[in-house]
């Protein structure tokens, strides 16, 4: 395999692991709720065992971002690639709600180090188009691997119990063989220098991440909260379920496979106006519906929208960062992504609780669709160049 080859791969499959920290275990969240407490209570820890590596994905991006500048990317790379293999497995074999917390814990580190190195690589290795359509190439194939990790993770529930889908985290041995390969010492740029300003430099982007944090929130419904829904209208099997909820990667597919014709045709403030209306029309469609047919439809035009969530504003930041301080850029908005992932049950929660499933559906997805229109009518009236 070409050195242009093993590239490309590596960009891709880094954020394909990733896509697996939250989804692969999705199908086992009912079954996980009884074994750690009936009702409420079980639903909700459930959750925050999915949920709980956004944490140290928050907080390990910018550490990683540092790593990088100090040591290197490619140790930093390597490192979080054997950290993932390990504390994802763990798993299948821990016990208890603490332990497999501080596994998830873990876990969220090396994810949050693995889409550093990885959006700083592609960053530095390839040019303004070529980057586009490595990006959307990057969510295609994560989107692709969330998946075929619902529906394994599904079977896996369904013929092994709640530690199933955990097996699927050994795959980190092959982003780990990649990386030794692909990613050059001394990668061009990782050094700083001391008076870059620290993240000072990067505070005109603070729109963009205050934007991903707030699509997030509707972008992870059907992964975290759509296996209750999809419980509450009948369906009993893990796999199904799985099967279900795979809608909303489908739908990232294919619209992150085209976003850089997307892009082409459109400004990045009427992507982002149509990204919100995508997700938030999706939730609400899944609230409304009357049937599985319905839940399905509704997740995948969710999935639409995810799909353009992180190449458009991957792109705007990596475009209009320094090129120097690429690593802390990527790593602000991994951190801003997972924020909004880990506060999902959070916000859900209390529409939730007073309203059932579908109103949480109803109420998160209602305000990201008003947001979208408001957007695509800014966009309308002041265009930007694309």
């Amino acid at each position: 395999m070409s050195g242009g080859a093993l590239r490309f791969w590596t960009a891709l499959a880094g954020p394909a692991l990733v896509s697996l920290i939250p989804m692969a275990v999705a199908p086992a969240l009912p079954a996980m709720a009884q074994e750690f407490a009936a009702g409420h209570d079980g639903a909700l820890f459930a959750q925050m065992i999915m949920t709980m590596p956004a944490i140290m994905l928050i907080l390990g991006a910018p550490l990683a971002s540092l790593a990088c500048e100090r040591i290197g990317i490619r140790p930093t790379f390597l490192a979080a690639a054997a950290l993932f293999t390990v504390a994802g497995g763990a798993g299948l074999l821990v016990d208890g709600f603490a332990a497999l917390a501080a596994s998830r814990l873990l876990l969220g580190l090396a994810g949050g180090a693995i889409q550093t190195c990885t959006l700083a690589l592609v960053g530095r290795w390839y040019q303004e188009d070529a980057r586009h359509a490595v990006l959307g190439w990057m969510v295609s194939l994560a989107s692709a691997v969330a998946i075929a990790g619902l529906i394994l993770g599904g079977w896996l529930v369904d013929i092994a119990g709640w530690r199933g889908p955990f097996a699927l985290y050994l795959l980190g041995l092959v982003l780990l063989l990649l990386g030794v390969l692909a990613v050059e010492r001394h990668a061009p740029g990782e050094h700083v220098a001391e008076d870059s300003g620290g993240f000072r430099p990067l505070l005109p982007l603070w729109p963009f991440y205050l934007a991903i944090l707030a699509l997030t929130l509707a972008m992870f419904m059907p992964g975290i909260q759509g296996p209750f829904l999809i419980a509450e209208r009948g369906t009993g099997s893990a796999a199904l379920s799985g099967l279900i909820v795979a809608a909303s990667p489908i739908g990232a597919v294919l619209s992150s496979a085209g976003f850089a014709t997307i892009r082409r045709h459109a400004s990045e403030r009427a992507v982002l106006g149509l990204t919100a209306l995508l997700l938030g029309g999706g939730c609400v469609m899944a609230a409304m519906a009357g049937s599985t047919a319905g839940i399905v439809a509704g997740f995948f035009v969710t999935g639409l929208g995810a799909g353009m969530v992180e190449p458009n504003i991957g792109s705007i930041i990596l475009g209009r960062s320094p090129h120097a301080l690429h690593a802390r850029a990527s790593s602000l908005m991994i951190s801003a992504m997972f924020l909004g992932q880990f506060l999902n049950p959070l916000a859900a929660d209390p529409l939730h609780v007073g309203f059932g499933t579908a109103g949480a559906f109803l109420g998160i997805g209602g305000a990201t669709l008003a947001a979208g229109l408001v957007a695509l009518l800014a966009a309308r009236r002041r265009p930007v160049p694309a």
